[in-house]
């Protein structure tokens, strides 16, 4: 009686702990495991994020090139006139090709400066500021621009636009941009 009690009560209690090994056992495996997904799930988040930079990055350097490339292109258009004629350097196109190299500084400046926290020092770092601006006087300063390029020579623009449009306070060159983009 009390022995096989006693036997009955031992086998159930090895049986017991066993299942316990096995089910502590178990829980390690699932923990490893449960480790191992997070890890990976880590280093995959990481390579997303790395990812996104990255298209960030490719992003802005399209933007970038698009922007330099219209002024860029204007200078060249300045530059094969010269060539093609070496007498042409006349007082208006001096100015143009600086105001056009300038254009590409402040593209370049304007896309370190959003890189850094903003501090306060637009003016000192010479960004253009806003001003009064008419707006005539910038639509033909961006076509006299798209005109120069070769590729746009036989270019004919039809402006339906009032006379007397009246001054905006804007970006000068940031208004000539977004001309610039649309005609081309």
């Amino acid at each position: 009686g009390a022995a096989n009690e006693l036997g009955d009560l031992a086998a159930a209690f090895n049986s017991l702990a066993a299942a316990l090994e096995e089910y502590r056992g178990t829980n390690e495996r699932q923990l490893d495991e449960l480790r191992r997904i997070n890890d990976d799930l880590q280093e995959t988040q990481e390579s997303l994020v790395f990812a996104e930079k990255m298209a960030t990055v490719g992003r802005l350097a399209a933007g970038v090139a698009h922007e330099v490339g219209n002024p860029l292109a204007s200078v060249i258009g300045f530059v094969e006139l010269l060539e093609q004629d070496p007498e042409a350097l006349h007082e208006d196109l001096l100015p143009r090709i600086r105001t056009e190299l300038d254009r590409i500084h402040h593209i370049i400046r304007d896309l370190l400066h959003s890189a850094r926290p903003a501090d306060g020092q637009d003016e000192q770092a010479g960004e253009e500021k806003v001003s009064r601006v008419e707006v005539n006087q910038v639509i033909e300063a961006a076509m006299s621009l798209v005109c120069v390029q070769p590729r746009f020579a036989e270019l004919v623009f039809d402006i339906q636009a009032a006379e007397e449009i009246p001054a905006v306070c804007c970006h000068p060159g940031r208004l000539e941009q977004v001309l610039l983009n649309l005609f081309v």
